[in-house]
């Protein structure tokens, strides 16, 4: 009991000049302020008498009963204890700060002693690091933190939804697991040389738990801690899949745009042409008719002329559809007879067929009349039976 009363005379001069915040209460009063140094008197904001009017309940709003029985239990029991809580100062304002409690006696009383640290510099801190973590963790991006050899350490509500995986899955495993057999080699050595002080970014088909492939932006980083030092990785991962899926769409209009451009650049061609070819077809006409002109009656040479007009004539139908395909005419849709059409086409396909290819007709008589244009008609008509030659090859048939 002398040692102890000593010591707190010691106590008692030291604390004068300290510039920490120190008290004693008397917990027989309540807990009443029985000395403060300077330094309490300057954290409460209240001079030395007001506050040796003061209780400590009168200083700090969760101090109740209850904790007065648990405080003076702890003393009892250990002599000291350390307990976090909060300051009512003279302004109104309230400061969070850590309480070091010892109980001693003085003069065969007993007292505690009180040393206060502010924290407020600390739970800021906390709060900060609170609502950042609560940040990250609510973040539609993913975010993903793991040790340097990969071993995952944080994974946020965006890298459930992104990747298919939950948190509880993924914490404490290596992130290579996640990928397929086929990936996952390739995760790991990505791994390693981030680690290694490499940084990664970039857009990637990733892999989801269902197998399927998701485009995401990604990045991978190394981080430092506090004395700069490799601590770990960090990737961050935001779907792109809608923006990917609108470039692929725009660059499929774009090569429709450009093969539109490309067909009207060949319509106006072919239109060109195909004028300036029925412009020939015309001097070819009329050089034919100008040459029956002159033949003898019954001459040989008639027939060949006539299959030269009959020629120069389809030649210039085709011309006449060349230029209604690129806008410059139009078809001529009027009544015709398919069979005569067929009978006059083939005379032409009779010159153009392989000579082992034989045709032969099987027209029914007295079909009705169609409306159509005719040269489409006899385009289709030479289509099937060209086509049907060349399909027998070097076979007759």
């Amino acid at each position: 009991r002398r040692d102890l009363a000593r010591e707190a005379s010691v106590f008692k001069f030291n604390a004068e000049s300290c510039q920490d915040p120190v008290y004693w209460i008397d917990p027989e009063l309540h807990f009443r302020f029985v000395w403060v140094n300077a330094a309490c008197c300057r954290h409460f904001l209240r001079t030395e008498e007001e506050l040796l009017q003061l209780s400590l309940e009168d200083c700090d709003p969760t101090f109740d009963a209850e904790e007065a029985a648990q405080l003076r239990a702890q003393l009892r029991v250990n002599g000291s204890c350390l307990r976090e809580t909060l300051h009512l100062r003279g302004d109104g304002s309230v400061v969070p700060v850590e309480l070091s409690a010892n109980r001693f006696l003085d003069a065969g009383r007993e007292f505690v002693t009180g040393y206060i640290r502010d924290i407020s510099a600390r739970k800021a801190a906390e709060a900060t690091t609170a609502r950042a973590a609560l940040l990250l963790a609510r973040l539609r991006d993913a975010v993903v933190c793991t040790e340097l050899d990969g071993t995952v350490t944080f994974w946020n509500e965006g890298a459930e939804q992104l990747f298919g995986w939950k948190a509880g899955e993924m914490l404490g495993r290596p992130l290579h697991l996640r990928f397929p057999p086929e990936a996952a080699g390739e995760s790991r050595a990505q791994l390693a040389r981030v680690a290694a002080g490499e940084e990664w970014r970039g857009e990637w088909l990733d892999y989801r738990r269902d197998g399927s492939r998701v485009w995401t932006d990604s990045s991978l980083a190394r981080f430092l801690d506090a004395e700069g030092r490799p601590a770990g990785l960090l990737g961050i991962a935001r779907d792109v899949s809608e923006r990917k899926r609108a470039e692929l769409e725009r660059s499929d209009l774009e090569r429709k745009l450009q093969e539109t451009q490309k067909l009207e650049s060949l319509g106006v061609l072919a239109g060109g042409i195909a004028h300036d070819f029925n412009n020939l077809l015309t001097g070819i006409l009329g050089n034919a008719s100008l040459a029956r002109l002159d033949l003898e009656a019954g001459s040989s040479l008639d027939i060949g002329i006539g299959q030269i007009e009959t020629a120069a004539l389809r030649a210039a139908e085709l011309c006449q559809q060349m230029l209604a395909y690129s806008g410059k005419a139009q078809f001529v849709v009027r009544a015709l007879s398919l069979g005569r059409l067929v009978e006059e086409t083939a005379r032409l396909l009779h010159l153009s067929i392989n000579k082992k290819a034989h045709l032969r007709l099987a027209i029914a008589p007295d079909l009705p009349h169609v409306m159509a244009d005719a040269t489409q008609l006899r385009q289709v008509v030479m289509n099937l039976v060209l086509n049907a030659a060349e399909a027998l090859g070097p076979h007759a048939g």
